[in-house]
């Protein structure tokens, strides 16, 4: 399973069955009204929301880390509206900086990220999106993780 680049492998199923509904079963999908990013070092998350070998998610545990609460839905809606440039690539960004909480202790070299339906753990119906950072950022105590205005870009490709 590749490290994911985009959407999960359920959320491309429950598109797909959403806009073109099976005369049977199919991939439901409901919008959450809250979503999580979660940080990744060495890499980022499966498609089917597993771990690459080495890849792990930041600590918890003692480093002042939680997973970004943002709003999906509704006027308080974290995602400016899509566009598509000359190309043809359709994109979304963040309409505001996400900040994370400060750090209280070291949380690595952030490398990947995620946005899951849970705030922690999940499963593969549980991811939604992720993907790498280009550059990354390396996060020590008292830093402040961001994804400013903008810089936290979905494709549709």
């Amino acid at each position: 399973m590749p490290a994911i680049s985009g959407p999960s492998d359920y959320l491309e199923r429950a598109v797909l069955d959403m806009l073109f509904p099976p005369p049977t079963g199919g991939t439901s999908y409901t919008v959450p009204t809250t979503a999580y990013i979660a940080l990744y070092l060495n890499g980022t998350v499966n498609e089917d929301g597993t771990l690459p070998s080495g890849v792990s998610e930041v600590s918890s545990s003692g480093t002042g880390y939680t997973r970004l609460a943002i709003t999906m839905t509704g006027s308080n809606s974290v995602w400016s509206a899509a566009q598509t440039d000359t190309s043809g690539e359709t994109t979304k960004s963040n309409n505001q900086d996400l900040s994370f909480q400060e750090a209280t202790a070291s949380w690595g070299t952030i490398v990947g990220w995620a946005i899951w339906r849970t705030q922690t753990g999940g499963s593969s119906t549980d991811l939604l999106f992720g993907g790498t950072l280009r550059n990354p950022v390396t996060i020590n105590a008292n830093d402040t993780f961001r994804f400013r205005q903008g810089s936290l870009v979905i494709s549709a490709r």
